[in-house]
């Protein structure tokens, strides 16, 4: 059923005004921890930039039927330059809504019809304009009360089987109420942000292309306030990959993940600027519509340098001769390579010890539980164990001669960053964007190759001056991700928007002009230095 509204005008507001020098700008988020790790995107913006203002939005995935804590108990900490700080809950009960009238009512019905049509062909204009419509109209009444109504789930059941044909490719599953009732209320989840009124801004930066990417498109076709998009992994892929764990339906399953799909598409065209982590995310972000011209590459991950440890001196190595690992209890970790490794590497280095520092996350309580077991079905008890990461986390890398990386849930993982700080040598897997932030300070190893891996690290074991090498040179590579280079772009890209500088091509901007000649071996596998070359 086609859309019959008229395109839509902006609804332009003035940002409150905080003096001549303070611009306002609203930062949108699903991770409290990007508003609370020192190193984040977001915390750097808000310590770094005392000259802007920022109204914090944290959109919440609190599970149906439960309210989000308040923000200072998820934060638990202040913002700095934060004068609003607000949560966006994507699930807890609406607040009293007026209802829509008739003829809006009829707009709504036809703009969710459109929604789920350009869902099933799939058609990435229909979505988009269907969505600014919804955007508009959100305004009005609740979104929410209307897609639990009947009337809505009919809307949904009647568009799907409009498309739901064996002679349409691609092919969808012919849909029954229960598919039409429970797209319907994942929908209302999904458009939550829609709900909310954005406040007024003269520039909004969304970390995600997900929730916090619809409401920055919210802010823009309600106020016309542009956005720049940051994303350090691709949000996308996150989803993907945590889709493997969820038992949905098979209909529901492609219905969601086309949401998911033509919303990033959405998001990355109407940004602004799209800045990515790493080359891969901004392969991810070009092939799904993101103008190359309009797209930078940031590397970093998740976290920063840390600025306090490059300026000590690089500690002296332990007289053991032992190997670090640093990171998450979790499956991605391909903690089981490490372990199978690691028992080649002790049988011709008896005196060999590995520590595994790891932090838990939520889902995986049984994972370490799990990695103990390996350990003791391999007979490893007395030349690996399993540490609590101390309150110093530098202290973790000091303990080894050797930091060695399996894999990561994370484009750029965090401990990779801080072993490169403080100078220690490392093994990385050739995947991720470990190559592009490593480049030749240090050395690669392809996924899941145990004897690769148990080779390199006892060539490394054995030869200090090589470890010294790689050490010094990830040191000094580490600077090159300093929060003051996030910071600069961040600027620059500001005042770009503001119209207070020229246009700038920020599409190729590389990290680094010259090759390091370090004089390593031939056969060593190193990584790119010239990071963002091939991006």
């Amino acid at each position: 059923m086609p859309l019959s509204r008229a395109p839509l005008a902006f609804q332009t507001e003035p940002a409150p005004l905080l003096g001549a020098q303070r611009r306002v700008i609203t930062l949108y988020t699903e991770e409290a921890a990007a508003l609370t790790d020192e190193g984040g995107w977001l915390r750097q913006l808000l310590t770094g930039m005392p000259e802007m203002h920022f109204q914090v939005r944290l959109l919440a995935r609190t599970a149906p039927g439960h309210t989000a804590a308040p923000l200072p108990v998820l934060l638990n900490q202040p913002l700095p330059h934060a004068a609003e700080a607000q949560i966006w809950s994507l699930f807890a009960p609406e607040p009293q809504r007026p209802t829509f009238s008739a003829a809006e009512k009829s707009e709504v019905e036809d703009a969710l019809a459109s929604l789920v049509t350009g869902l099933c062909v799939p058609d990435a204009t229909a979505f988009t304009e269907s969505l600014q419509a919804l955007s508009e109209l959100a305004g009005s009444g609740s979104l929410t009360a209307m897609l639990l109504s009947g009337q809505a789930a009919r809307q949904i059941l009647w568009a799907w089987q409009q498309v739901a044909r064996p002679n349409l490719r691609p092919r969808l599953p012919v849909p029954s109420i229960t598919d039409a009732l429970a797209l319907a209320e994942w929908l209302c989840g999904a458009l939550r942000p829609l709900a909310y009124s954005p406040p007024a801004a003269e520039l909004a930066q969304a970390q995600g292309s997900g929730a916090a990417g619809l409401a920055a498109l919210h802010g823009l076709w309600r106020r016309g306030t542009p956005f720049i998009l940051l994303e350090p992994q691709a949000t996308l892929r996150q989803h993907y990959l945590e889709f493997r764990r969820r038992r949905v339906p098979l209909g529901q399953k492609i219905m969601q993940l086309r949401f998911e799909r033509l919303l990033s598409r959405a998001v990355y065209r109407q940004a602004s600027k799209v800045v990515a982590g790493s080359a891969r995310v901004r392969r991810w972000q070009e092939h799904l519509g993101a103008p190359p011209a309009r797209t930078l590459l940031r590397s970093g991950g998740l976290q920063l340098t840390r600025a306090a440890w490059a300026t000590q001196p690089i500690s002296p190595e332990p007289e053991q001769a032992a190997v670090v690992w640093c990171g998450e209890w979790r499956p991605e970790e391909q903690l089981e390579t490490l372990l199978r490794a690691f028992d080649l590497v002790r049988r011709q280095r008896l005196d060999a010890r590995l520590k595994l520092f790891g932090q838990p996350v939520a889902g995986f309580p049984a994972y370490r539980a799990w990695v103990g077991e390996l350990i003791t079905s391999l007979r490893l008890e007395r030349c690996v164990t399993l540490e609590a990461l101390p309150t110093d986390r530098a202290e973790v890398y000091r303990a080894g001669q050797l930091v060695v990386l399996t894999g990561s849930a994370y484009e750029v993982p965090s401990a990779l960053l801080e072993a490169m700080t403080l100078g220690r040598a490392i093994i990385a897997p050739r995947e991720e964007s470990s190559a592009e932030v490593l480049g030749e300070a240090g050395v690669l190893c392809a996924a899941q190759d145990l004897l690769a891996l148990s080779s390199h690290i006892l060539r490394l074991l054995e030869n200090p001056p090589l470890r010294r090498t790689l050490g010094e040179a990830a040191r000094a590579r580490s600077v090159l991700f300093s929060s003051d280079g996030w910071l600069d772009l961040q600027r620059e890209l500001c005042e770009q928007i503001f119209g207070s500088a020229a246009e700038t091509d920020w599409g190729h901007k590389p990290w680094a002009e010259t090759k390091l000649d370090l004089g390593f071996p031939d056969d060593l596998e190193l990584g790119d230095f010239d990071f963002g070359r091939n991006s």
